[in-house]
């Protein structure tokens, strides 16, 4: 999934003339070193970045049009900041046991379908991600935010001053 995202955002910034920023989560020359191995020598427009602190990471992703996040809470980070994201939950599609993993966008899975206007949780067509990328690329910001508080319930967990989790440890 990693690899079929990396390669779509690649494309689609190359089509749209604009820099592709990779946010390496590690930080190392072997992960940039993978990322690099997938586009065999055709790097051209892609930054790689690094932050070290958490006001550093999000000073940047503020600053960025849109952020492809695949089975990552950061993306759900960014749409809480009113960002363009399209989030792709699909690593376990790829997996050979079907118990190993259940990720999805939402927090039922059977309430969501498997793809809405920013998320994908499945996908046959990888063509799916380049049409995804290209109307929350160019889809005004008043509408993406319309989408995201439609699916608020599915977005956020919300427990202000963690009681919930407070009151379940406290039984224990």
């Amino acid at each position: 999934t990693d690899e079929i995202a990396f390669k779509r955002t690649v494309s689609f910034c190359q089509k749209q003339n604009v820099k592709c920023f990779i946010f390496l989560r590690l930080g190392s020359k072997k992960e940039k070193k993978y990322f690099l191995s997938l586009l065999k020598n055709d790097s051209k427009n892609i930054i790689f970045i690094f932050k070290k602190t958490i006001r550093e990471k999000f000073s940047f992703l503020d600053q960025c049009r849109l952020s492809v996040c695949v089975d990552s809470t950061l993306g759900y980070e960014m749409i809480s900041r009113n960002k363009k994201v399209l989030l792709i939950s699909a690593r376990d599609q790829y997996l050979q046991k079907n118990n190993l993993r259940n990720m999805h966008f939402g927090f039922d899975e059977k309430n969501f379908k498997d793809e809405g206007f920013f998320w994908i949780n499945r996908f046959k067509d990888n063509e799916k991600i380049s049409s995804k990328l290209e109307n929350i690329y160019h889809c005004p910001i008043k509408k993406l935010i319309e989408e995201y508080k439609k699916y608020s319930d599915g977005l956020f967990y919300s427990d202000f001053g963690n009681k919930k989790l407070k009151k379940i440890l406290n039984e224990k």
